[in-house]
């Protein structure tokens, strides 16, 4: 199985045009609302009580009205799919993320993630779904590390 996921990726890899030529690196102020949408979805989810996918809706869809407050604004423009991103954070169930000191590093490695991963794969769905669960897949595997050495 894993031997016939590696040749996929690697047909995909050589055959699809899933990446740039250049490389672009998104503005640092935009990958810091990742941490922001994920505080967002989290404190909707756990204290509010309204469940994961009401808070990740709510959490997209504010965001998504943001470009509207200045249509000429480019910076606007780049900050819905960061919160949204981070909402995927926030989803993350109380067994995973316990605290939420553990949702902001989460979304602080998945904005970093973000930042690298901004022109690799466009176009290809999943994308922001996928930079969230590596953020809290690392951040989950450090804090397990941790809770079995001490």
């Amino acid at each position: 199985m894993i031997s016939l996921i590696i040749v996929v990726m690697w047909l995909g890899y050589r055959y699809l045009d899933v990446h740039q030529n250049e490389y672009t690196y998104e503005e640092l102020l935009v990958v810091l609302w990742v941490p922001i949408g994920a505080i967002i979805c989290y404190i909707l989810n756990v204290y509010g009580h309204l469940g994961v996918v009401l808070s990740t809706a709510i959490t997209g869809t504010v965001a998504s009205f943001l470009p509207a407050l200045n249509k000429k604004s480019d910076y606007l423009k780049k900050l819905p799919p960061a919160i949204y991103c981070g909402s995927f954070v926030g989803m993350s169930s109380l067994e995973i993320a316990p605290s939420i000191e553990f949702v902001v590093l989460a979304g602080m490695l998945s904005g970093v993630f973000l930042l690298l991963s901004k022109s690799i794969f466009q176009g290809i769905g999943g994308k922001l779904g996928m930079v969230a669960f590596g953020g809290v897949l690392m951040v989950s595997f450090v804090y397990w590390c941790y809770l079995w050495i001490v």
